[in-house]
C-alpha cells in the first residue's frame, strides 16, 4: 500500500523522470485516485516551473555578519577582532577552570562570611574531623577487623571463632 507521504515525498523524483518502471506506476496510480496528492504534484510542478534566481552579490558577507552580530553581540558592521584559527582550547580546560575558581575562592568566601551560625565560637578542625570519624564508619580496614562494616572473620582459628560464635549468643 502506498501512501499519501510516501508519495508526496517521491513527487519531484517522478517529475524528474528518477524513478524505476514500478515506482512510476505506483506513483501514478495514486494519483488517480487522491486529489491532495494530485494537488501536490501540481505544486511541485509550479515549483519546478520557476527559474532560479541569482543570489544578491554580498548575501554571503550579509549573513556572516548577521549571525556573528547575534552570536557575539556585536551590531552588524562594528570592527571584528581577528579569529585565530588551528589553536583550539581542550575541554577539559573549562572544567579545570572551574575547579580553580573553585580552590581560590572558597577560603575568601569562607574567612569573608565570618564564624558559622553567627556565633564567636571557633571551629577547631581537629575536633570535628575527630568527631566526623567517630560517628561514620570507615569503609576500609579498621581496627576492628571491618570491611564496609560487616567483619572480616578470614583469618580468626577455629578457637577464636567458637569464641565468638559463644558471645553472640
Amino acid at each position: 500500500m502506498t501512501t499519501c507521504d510516501h508519495v508526496q515525498d517521491r513527487l519531484p523524483e517522478f517529475l524528474g523522470g528518477r524513478l524505476d518502471d514500478a515506482g512510476r506506476a505506483r506513483v501514478q496510480s495514486h494519483l488517480e485516485g487522491c486529489a491532495d496528492c494530485d494537488a501536490a504534484l501540481e505544486v511541485v510542478q509550479l515549483l519546478a516551473a520557476v527559474p532560479p534566481r541569482p543570489v544578491p552579490a554580498g548575501l554571503e558577507a550579509r549573513l556572516q555578519a548577521a549571525v556573528r552580530a547575534e552570536v557575539i553581540g556585536r551590531p552588524v558592521g562594528a570592527e571584528t577582532p581577528a579569529v585565530r584559527r588551528g589553536w583550539r582550547t581542550p575541554q577539559w580546560a573549562l572544567a579545570a577552570a572551574a575547579g580553580l575558581a573553585l580552590a581560590v575562592a572558597t577560603p575568601v568566601l569562607m574567612e569573608r562570611m565570618g564564624p558559622v551560625g553567627g556565633s564567636d565560637v571557633a571551629i577547631d578542625e581537629a575536633e570535628v574531623t575527630a568527631m566526623l570519624t567517630e560517628t561514620l564508619p570507615s569503609p576500609w580496614f579498621g581496627d576492628e577487623g571491618t570491611v564496609a562494616g560487616a567483619p572480616v572473620l578470614d583469618d580468626l582459628s577455629d578457637d577464636a571463632l567458637l569464641q565468638l560464635l559463644e558471645e553472640m549468643d
